[in-house]
This record gives C-alpha cells, structure tokens and sequence, in this order.
C-alpha cells in the first residue's frame, strides 16, 4: 500500500514538473514575442520618421536639395564626398558589375559605389529569379541573371560572364559571396576579352586558402615568414586530414584522439557557415565519420579533425591589392548566430577594442597578404587563448571572399570613398607623393563600430535564447547597436529592409523547390568544393 502511494507521489511529481517546465517554455516564447513586437514597432516607426525625413530633406523650400537641413550621417557622407573629389581617380566614375547580390554585403557595397558617382549593375544566379536583397535597391543600374549554374555548367557561365561585361561596358567586376571561384576560374579569360579588372586572384592561388587542411599546413610551412613581424604568438591548431585512406586504416585518428583527450573538432574541407562543424563528438561519431560522411578518394569530400582550442573566436575582414592590406576590420565571431551554437555565422558586428589583438591580426594578415601577393577580399576566423600573461592566436581558417565584417565599413566615420578605392586595380591609383604614403595606412573602422543583420537577429532570439539571461543579454546588444543600425536599412532606399521577411522565407522555399538543406539552399548553385578543372 505504501510502494503505492509513493509511486503516486511521484507520478504526480513528475506532471507537476513537466507542466511547470511546459510554462517555463510557454513564458520564454511570450517574452521573447513581446520583445520582438515592441522592437519590430519601435524599428518600424524610426525607419518611416527618417524616411519622411529624407523626403522633407530634398524635397523642401523651393524644392531644391540645398535648402533642407540634412542630419548628422548626411554631414559625414558630405565630408567623405567632398574629401573624395579632392582625389582625382575618384573623380573617374565607373562600371561596376556586381555578382552575389543575395549577400546583404553586395547591397552596401551597391549603395557606397553608386553614392560616390559610379554606375552599379548586378548579376546573379538563376535560383534567385525572380529578386533578391541588392535588385530591390534603386540604386541598381540594372540586372541580369545567368542562364546556368556557375559549378553545373562554368563554360556557359564564362561565355555570358564575358558578354555581360562587354555589353555593359563594365571597368570592375567583384564577386561577394561563394561564386568567386568561378569568377576566380573565369578571371584571365574575362580580363583578356572583356578589357575590365576583376577584383579577385585565379583560382590556383585561392584553392589553398578555401580548403581547410591546405591552408593550415601553409601556415606551417611558412610560419617563421608570416609570424616574422607579429608581436603576440600565432599557433597552427593541430590538424590532421580524413581521407579515403582511413576506411581501411584509421590508426591516425585512434592516435590523434587520444592525443587531444578526446576533444576534437570534425569539418569538412570545403564547407560554409559552419554547416557542418561538430564540436566534441562522441568516440563513436568521430570514428565513424568516414563512413557516416561518406568520404571517398575525391577530395571534395574529405574532411579535417582539429584539436579543440576553448577560447574567444575573432573575425576578420580585408580588401587587398597586389600584397597590400588596405582595409582591415577584426570582430567577435560566435556571438549571435541563426543556428544559435557558438560556431555559426554572426549576425551582430562590433569592431573590436582590444588594439593589442586587432594590430597583431592586422599585421599577421598583412603577412599573408603580402606573402601570396594577395588581390581582392580575404577573411579569416581565428581563436584567441590566453596562456599566462601571453596571448596566443590560433587561425581557424580562411575565406578569400567577403564576409559580413564589411557592414562596418558602411557605417557614417568610415571614410567610404576610401574604402571603394581598395577596390580598384592598383596601378590605377594616385601616385602622388601624399597619396602614395596614405596608400600605406590601412583603412579601419574606429573601435566599438557597430552593426548588425536585425531580421536575422530576431532569428537568433528564437533559436538560440534559451533562458532569461540569454534574452536578457540578446536585447541588451540589441539596444547597444541601436535598432536604427541595421545593415540593410538607408531612409532614401527603404524597400530591402522592409522585405527582411521575404528573405528570412526564400531559403525555406527553396529548400522544398530545389530538394536541399537549408543551408545549401543558400549557396547550392555556385559553391565550390575543390572540384577539378573541365
């Protein structure tokens, strides 16, 4: 009789728990939907009073843009023009072509090249017919679409690469998002046809870089050079590569188990976002990856193990020319991401106020740009430790491509006029005496710079806020970076930040039109894996 009422104490124990745990959950979502309804108003009310503004702004007095008072971001874009037309290669207005305009990254660069005088035109993949984020600016001189895929059928791609460029007369072409290799591929047949730069380096020498093993032996091998001028410890994590060769031996993974007590980090070598990153697997994942993963003797499908480094993960981001880092940002990486784990892309950006680490980054990169005589848009992932008093820098890996870290230099006390500039072909640049040495400073946000991704943010408190402290934390960045400082809002180019949801909606769609996952449904149609040359 006892036994019996225990036993129904505890059933009933357990209803009790799991209905308390049910209205802690139930809680959570109504705080978070409550959070995310003020800020959704209050962002929306803020955009459409700078918006009326903008219109009072040009279209008041006797209609002319002279006579309205304009707010402070309009002083500074004045400032940064007038510096600009003091230079006389800005004064030079272009053709940019711009590929990857699903990146949010292709809209600001859109809106600071054409608000500095230059014709913009876009081209994208035929996945994202019939809009995406950048075609929704009215900054767009136009836009195309491929006929293809960019990795199904390159020479197709090539062909229509070249006579878009030819029709339109294009000076510059940049790539922004995962279809730089096959740009990259393209590169010296566009140049030679097209008569146009192409900001970015042949595929040969970005194959090092974008896989993951590779570009962790060449920081190896090549460690005394690029660490020659670092004054904080850079460290090569301990990697080993898993290949076909393991299916039937995989003595080297039982040894580097044991060698990091188990704590290992598992990835593909060509991979994005962090997709398909595992952190700390069990021995039986771990072993078992071969198979699971279904690694064979093609390349593009082999994978990396690297020892667990605990530590702060630091992004960066870097345009260069010919071995010159002429703009550079560094920022926390981990922070706020879709997928809410530590190892995702972020979508909250601060520039970083450790000047100890930033200037070490800055120069490390300066070493490999330089090094590899590096042209275009690199960026890196890192893991900084701290050992004692010293600290010690761990490169993670590498995207010879732009990254989100450009949002902060489209902020007003960024000199944008000078960023673009890093974009044009070297030999094109003033060569005055002044100029030249100003070429040698490298182009920084100030510290504590600050932007963020706000859809993909509210995202982020869905997925990743799991208690009070977390929402607590997340709101507090929030209101730090100011709700009015979201990358894709501008008052006079409103429409890609009220079509946030249209956006957060298309890799759903596509996932179920296309027949993939929802990360691939972002870069399916032009990522690249290493896959050899037709």
């Amino acid at each position: 009789m006892t036994s019996q009422k225990e036993e129904q104490t505890m059933h009933q124990g357990m209803i009790v728990s799991s209905v308390v745990a049910f209205m802690k959950k139930v809680a959570l979502v109504m705080v978070k939907m409550m959070i995310v309804s003020v800020i959704v108003v209050l962002a929306t009310f803020y955009q459409i009073v700078l918006i009326i503004g903008e219109y009072l702004n040009e279209y008041c007095g006797d209609g002319s843009v002279n006579n309205c008072e304009i707010d402070d971001t309009s002083k500074v874009y004045n400032l940064v023009r007038k510096s600009s037309e003091e230079d006389s290669e800005l004064k030079k207005k272009r053709n940019i072509l711009l590929l990857g305009g699903r990146a949010p990254v292709c809209l600001d660069y859109l809106r600071m090249f054409s608000e500095m005088g230059h014709s913009v035109h876009l081209v994208e993949s035929p996945s994202y017919r019939p809009m995406f984020v950048a075609n929704l600016s009215k900054y767009a001189k136009s836009v195309r679409y491929f006929s293809v895929y960019p990795n199904k059928k390159f020479k197709t791609f090539q062909k229509e690469l070249i006579e878009i460029c030819k029709e339109l007369k294009i000076d510059i072409v940049i790539p922004t998002c995962e279809e730089v290799f096959h740009v990259a591929r393209a590169k010296v047949q566009v140049e030679k046809e097209a008569n146009c730069f192409v900001c970015c380096e042949p595929l040969e020498n970005l194959r090092e870089l974008h896989n993951k093993y590779d570009f962790v032996e060449y920081i190896g091998n090549n460690e005394e050079t690029l660490n020659e001028n670092t004054k904080i410890r850079v460290k090569n994590p301990e990697t080993i590569l898993i290949n076909h060769s393991h299916l039937k031996d995989n003595t080297e993974m039982i040894n580097f188990w044991k060698k990091c007590n188990g704590q290992v980090v598992l990835k593909p070598c060509y991979s994005r976002f962090a997709s398909q990153t595992i952190v700390k697997p069990s021995y039986e994942s771990y072993i078992d990856i071969v198979k699971s993963a279904k690694v064979s003797n093609d390349s593009s499908t082999w994978w990396v193990a690297q020892k667990f480094v605990d530590g702060q993960i630091v992004c960066s981001f870097g345009v260069a020319q010919r071995g010159k880092l002429l703009a550079h940002c560094t920022y926390l990486g981990g922070i706020h991401t879709p997928n809410g784990t530590p190892v995702g892309s972020t979508v909250y950006f601060e520039q970083i106020s450790n000047d100890q680490i930033d200037t070490a980054l800055k120069s490390w990169i300066s070493s490999v740009v330089s090094h590899r005589n590096f042209t275009g848009q690199i960026s890196f992932d890192f893991i900084v430790t701290k050992k004692g008093q010293e600290l010690i820098i761990h490169p993670i890996e590498c995207n010879p491509r732009a990254t989100s870290g450009a949002h902060l230099f489209n902020t007003p006390h960024v000199n944008r006029a000078k960023f673009i500039q890093c974009f044009f072909p070297q030999q094109a640049t003033s060569t005055s005496n002044e100029d030249n040495k100003a070429e040698h400073e490298i182009l920084s946000p100030p510290f504590g710079t600050k932007s963020q991704l706000l859809g993909a943010m509210i995202l982020t408190l869905f997925v990743g806020c799991s208690s009070m402290q977390l929402i607590s934390s997340w709101l507090a960045d929030v209101l730090k970076c100011g709700i009015e400082k979201d990358a894709l809002f501008k008052p006079n180019d409103p429409l890609p930040f009220f079509m946030q949801a249209y956006f957060a909606l298309d890799p759903i769609i596509k996932m179920w039109r296309f027949r993939v996952n929802l990360i691939s449904a972002m870069t399916f149609d032009i990522e690249w894996n290493g896959e050899d040359e037709e």
